[in-house]
């Protein structure tokens, strides 16, 4: 289980996706490329395949709100951050 204070910074390739009514010719279709991000959150938990980071985590009542994963394999780089005392430290790096 993850420690609860723990914050994630990830980078990573994500698809690209059109807009739902628009309609593309093949050749357009074609050049749909994927995209590069990053996201930055509360460390939920790591899988083996995957990393669920929370927008906003409460504290009191042990709640979460904004939760999306991430799968490990279109992860570019992963760096976690434990927050001690008010301060953060990072904990680890993937370069």
């Amino acid at each position: 289980m993850t420690d609860k204070k723990t914050m994630i910074l990830l980078e990573w390739i994500d698809a690209s996706i059109s807009i739902e009514n628009v309609v593309l010719t093949r050749e357009e279709a074609e050049e749909e490329k994927l995209i590069h991000g990053f996201v930055c959150g509360i460390l939920v938990e790591e899988f083996k395949d995957r990393y669920v980071v929370a927008r906003d985590w409460f504290d009191e009542q042990d709640t979460y709100r904004g939760v999306a994963s991430y799968p490990k394999t279109g992860v570019i780089n992963a760096i976690k951050y434990k927050f001690a005392k008010r301060n953060v430290k990072p904990v680890t790096k993937k370069d």
